[in-house]
C-alpha cells in the first residue's frame, strides 16, 4: 500500500521543505539548532528552551541535546525518536479518554 497517497500534498511539500532545509541551513546535516528543532517538533522555541531546564517537554521527558561550545544542537534522529514515543489516536474522543 502506498502511504504517500494517504498524505496530503501540502504535508508532502512541508516534509520536502524541511528535508531540503535540513541539509543546507544547519550546522550539520545530522543536527539542528533550537529554533529548527522547535519547528520540527511543532512546539514554540521558548518551550523547547525551557525543556532543557525542566527535563520535560509536553509532559514527557525532553529530547536530549548536545553542546558544541555555546551552540545547542539537537540530532534529527533524537527528535524523530521523541516524536515516535508520542501516542497516536484515531479520534479526538480517544485522545480525551486517554487523558482522563
Amino acid at each position: 500500500m502506498n502511504t504517500q497517497a494517504n498524505v496530503s500534498p501540502h504535508l508532502r511539500q512541508s516534509r520536502a521543505a524541511v528535508d531540503s532545509q535540513r541539509h543546507t541551513a544547519d550546522i550539520s546535516p545530522r543536527a539542528c539548532n533550537t529554533g529548527k528543532a522547535a519547528d520540527y517538533l511543532g512546539v514554540p522555541k521558548t518551550t523547547l528552551k525551557l525543556s532543557r531546564t525542566t527535563g520535560l517537554l509536553c509532559g514527557r521527558p525532553a529530547p536530549a541535546y548536545k553542546k558544541l561550545e555555546r551552540a545547542v544542537l539537537y540530532e534529527y534522529k533524537t527528535l524523530d525518536e521523541w516524536l515516535d514515543s508520542l501516542p497516536e489516536y484515531a479520534s479526538t474522543a480517544q485522545a480525551m479518554e486517554a487523558q482522563s
